[in-house]
């Protein structure tokens, strides 16, 4: 059993625990939104852009290093994913569903050097002397094609979106697996079946950490204590340079448009809002040790906590 914190005396939540709830609520867009954004662009967008424009610095780093961040914060973050968390997910992407409707229904238009009409005007795609106007923010999804795009949103809502939300979820149990029985423990996770069995239970699929942030986000399963910090703030800062790159070279156009730099974004708050709450909860780790039970398991039924 993992020990257990909680608040003596105190009616409102801690500047700590709201983080740690913001965070938990966000873990599974943000990892689940960086491999949509990884795979859909590489498989689908990357495929349609004019033939002739070189992959830039910057196209692997917003469509491939975020990835890699969120896979290091996979590996040393303490806190687990919960399959109901994929609510969340779905709300990231119903959220930009409605904003590529807004795109199109006031007639936002994006003029760069990935827009090309191929020489002739079509729906979405206007030729102008100034140059072509692409009406559409993708051309997998333009409701230009009404049945055409809700059939694509269909299948990214509930296969593709639910589909890497899982792949996450397996990921943690491999690194945990990999990381041995310490880290097991440590996120609550077992080796047997009776543990598999136990996470789909409705128990587990908690969507908040409750008294229990504290343990989720104090220590690492895999970094020493001293190095956590720094762990969570190096995945921070990293996604921060992503972001000011991609941000430098292309200002002012298209940061609100694209699904790749909302996430982008996400990313950048979430991995933020992750390291506060691990470095609040380091500090309710020494300011309130774990509960010593003692030999007397019927105490375990009643938690009187020292403030």
């Amino acid at each position: 059993r993992r020990p257990t914190y909680c608040r003596s005396g105190v009616a409102q939540m801690s500047l700590g625990e709201l983080t740690a709830r913001v965070a938990s609520r966000l873990s599974m867009p943000n990892y689940g939104g960086s491999m949509l954004v990884f795979i859909l662009y590489w498989g689908l967008v990357f495929p349609t852009r004019p033939p002739g424009i070189p992959v830039s610095g910057t196209d692997v780093a917003q469509h491939g290093g975020n990835f890699v961040v969120m896979l290091l914060d996979l590996a040393i973050m303490g806190q687990p994913l919960n399959l109901l968390w994929l609510v969340h997910f779905f709300v990231f992407g119903l959220i930009y569903i409605v904003w590529t409707g807004v795109h199109f229904a006031v007639g936002i238009y994006r003029r760069n050097e990935f827009c090309s009409c191929g020489g002739e005007s079509y729906p979405g795609c206007e030729v102008t002397p100034e140059g072509d106007k692409c009406l559409s923010l993708y051309s997998v999804i333009s409701w230009y094609y009404p049945a055409q795009t809700t059939i694509v949103v269909l299948v990214i809502a509930f296969v593709v979106v639910p589909f890497f939300a899982l792949v996450w979820w397996v990921l943690l149990r491999l690194v945990t697996y990999v990381q041995g029985a310490e880290a097991n423990r440590h996120r609550g996770y077992g080796l047997g079946c009776a543990a598999w069995r136990a996470e789909f239970s409705w128990d587990m699929l908690r969507t908040d950490p409750g008294p229990e942030w504290v343990s989720w986000f104090a220590t690492s399963p895999l970094l020493p204590d001293k190095f956590y910090l720094v762990g969570r703030a190096f995945n921070f800062a990293l996604m921060g340079a992503i972001c000011i790159w991609f941000t430098s070279v292309n200002p002012g156009y298209g940061l609100l448009m694209y699904l790749t730099n909302w996430s982008n974004y996400l990313q950048l708050f979430y991995l933020g809002i992750a390291w506060f709450a691990s470095f609040k909860a380091r500090q309710e780790l020494h300011a309130a040790p774990p509960i010593d039970f003692g030999v007397n398991n019927s105490s375990k039924s009643s938690l009187v906590v020292a403030p």
